[in-house]
């Protein structure tokens, strides 16, 4: 099993980011099914090329994780134009999809994911914390003796390029509140401590057992799957925030419902038929 942890500092305080990320997970969950609708593949089983749909979006009070009380939600990532070719050779199209459980007990939450057509070769679970941190703190998990030597630490600056090019409308050296007076960043910014400011620390945990192919596999999902993927989503949350800081956590369960429905509009299919699909 590889470990790898991300921290990844944030020019907001952990109560805004607990809306700043539910609103960018909505909105992204709306533009990624909608831009990926026209680009579906017909095929027998008529599944889809790329997209999200929510399955389960819920309170609960119980869990076997011991996460506070919160919000669980359950979501099918359609992912056949997002693989890298060599993955997607070796699986039916039918059977490319994630399936992420997720409990968010914010300021932790556990998400787990899990890919029917690879069974038990395939682990992968993210552990998430937010902190009201100036400085990153070396054991923000708790993790094991064992799981110290195992881990990797990745450091993500959102103001800089090395690992992902900044994009026009997301990129936070460029991006000033109309409304908060906040921004640009520069990078390196965390460095002088501003108000207000966090940090998200994120564990993953992955194993893929496919002989010829695993190392590849873990790779790309390091670099594409896992980091890059905070990089760009963090920089959204900073961009957007003109859009969802003044909102309330009632305003994001409507357009959770919405981006639910957006979602079910472009791809009807249940979970259970695709399962048997898969089958």
């Amino acid at each position: 099993m590889l470990l790898w942890e991300y921290r990844i500092p944030m020019p907001v305080s952990i109560d805004e980011y607990r809306i700043g990320l539910l609103y960018m997970v909505a909105k992204s969950s709306i533009q990624d099914s909608s831009s990926k609708k026209s680009s579906q593949v017909s095929t027998k089983s008529n599944s889809t090329s790329a997209g999200i749909k929510f399955v389960k979006n819920e309170p609960y009070t119980e869990n076997e994780y011991g996460l506070p009380h919160g919000q669980y939600t359950e979501k099918i990532y359609y992912l056949r134009s997002y693989v890298p070719r060599f993955v997607a050779a070796l699986i039916p199209s039918s059977a490319s999809y994630v399936v992420e459980y997720s409990w968010n007990g914010y300021p932790r939450c556990k998400t787990i994911y899990h890919v029917p057509y690879f069974g038990d070769k395939f682990y992968l679970c993210v552990d998430s914390v937010y902190c009201d941190d100036e400085e990153a703190r070396e054991n923000a998990m708790d993790l094991t003796g064992d799981e110290l030597e195992m881990r990797e630490v990745v450091q993500i600056d959102i103001c800089s390029e090395e690992f992902v090019a900044l994009q026009k409308d997301e990129d936070p050296t460029k991006f000033k509140s109309e409304k908060y007076a906040r921004g640009p960043f520069s990078i390196g910014w965390f460095k002088s401590k501003p108000k207000p400011m966090m940090y998200a620390y994120k564990v993953v945990r992955f194993e893929f057992k496919r002989f010829g192919i695993q190392q590849k596999v873990e790779k790309w999902c390091q670099q594409f799957a896992f980091r890059n993927s905070f990089v760009r989503f963090s920089r959204r949350i900073v961009c957007w925030m003109d859009e969802w800081l003044s909102l309330s956590i009632t305003d994001i369960r409507n357009l959770e419902k919405e981006a639910a429905a957006v979602t079910a509009e472009n791809f009807s299919r249940s979970y259970s038929e695709l399962a048997e699909v898969a089958a």
